[in-house]
């Protein structure tokens, strides 16, 4: 059962207590953004993670936006999962792609979560996949370790950004 820190009034608190930064550059620790409305942004291609509408996930240019801000839920034991403004849960398919699409939580949804570097986070998978850019859209990479287009930059979202999103 998911608990009430996954409603919307966990983006009003995140803004209320200041974990929103304004500094584009800001590196975040795990402690920063386990927790927290986020944003997701490939630290190779610069793009941020985003979710359609149709439920697919897509890599957006062009800064945050309501598509790109997700909650990164803190399931303990370096276990996380990535939900969106609407609800809906990431999750990595066992067919490589990736969508925005699940209202509930099971083990496509759940995330091993590492930072290889300061600022730098990896997102593994059920399927022992990491979450990448592959072929300029979002994906699964195999891998023993994270290879360069599975790193991101996980930052707090934009304060303005996340209360504009109602």
């Amino acid at each position: 059962m998911m608990d009430s820190r996954f409603v919307r009034l966990a983006a009003l608190l995140a803004v209320l207590s200041g974990c929103g930064s304004s500094e584009p550059d800001a590196a975040a620790s795990l402690d920063d953004v386990l927790g927290r409305t986020v944003t997701l942004q490939s630290a190779e291609t610069r793009a941020f993670l985003s979710a359609r509408p149709d439920g697919a996930s897509k890599l957006m240019d062009g800064g945050e936006s309501c598509e790109t801000v997700f909650l990164l839920a803190d399931f303990g034991n370096g276990k996380t999962g990535l939900r969106s403004l609407d609800g809906l849960w990431l999750s990595a398919e066992d067919n490589g792609a990736v969508n925005v699409n699940r209202d509930g939580r099971f083990g496509w949804e759940t995330f091993d979560i590492a930072m290889p570097e300061p600022g730098s986070f990896t997102l593994r998978s059920y399927h022992a996949t990491y979450l990448a850019v592959v072929d300029g859209t979002v994906g699964q990479a195999p891998g023993e370790t994270a290879p360069a287009e599975a790193v991101w930059t996980i930052r707090p979202a934009i304060e303005s950004i996340v209360s504009s999103c109602g």
